[in-house]
């Protein structure tokens, strides 16, 4: 399954990634390669994730990325795409908007 980051999702993961560069001097790859690792596993298991909202018609699935506590917000797009459309810290008490 191909997995595809839309513009809004991939400004959120530049943004967090900057941060986690700037702030995590200890791990500095970290952020790159649990995000990495969360996009190969919702490729090879779409349905891993949980149940967040319902929005135009598209059942949107999150996923915890472990230790750097973001959540990847995404839906099956196509039979064989999944589109993420957000990337969202799951520190911060609520989700986002979709």
């Amino acid at each position: 399954m191909q997995v595809e980051v839309t513009k809004r999702a991939q400004r959120e993961v530049n943004r967090l990634g900057r941060w986690w560069l700037a702030n995590r001097d200890k791990a500095p790859t970290l952020f790159e390669e649990e995000l990495s690792a969360t996009y190969q596993l919702i490729a090879s298991n779409p349905t891993v994730g949980q149940l967040y909202t319902v929005s135009r018609g598209r059942r949107i699935l999150r996923v915890l990325t472990g230790r750097t506590k973001n959540h990847v917000y995404y839906y099956q797009h196509r039979t064989d795409v999944l589109r993420v459309v957000s990337l969202w810290s799951a520190v911060r008490g609520r989700g986002p908007r979709l």
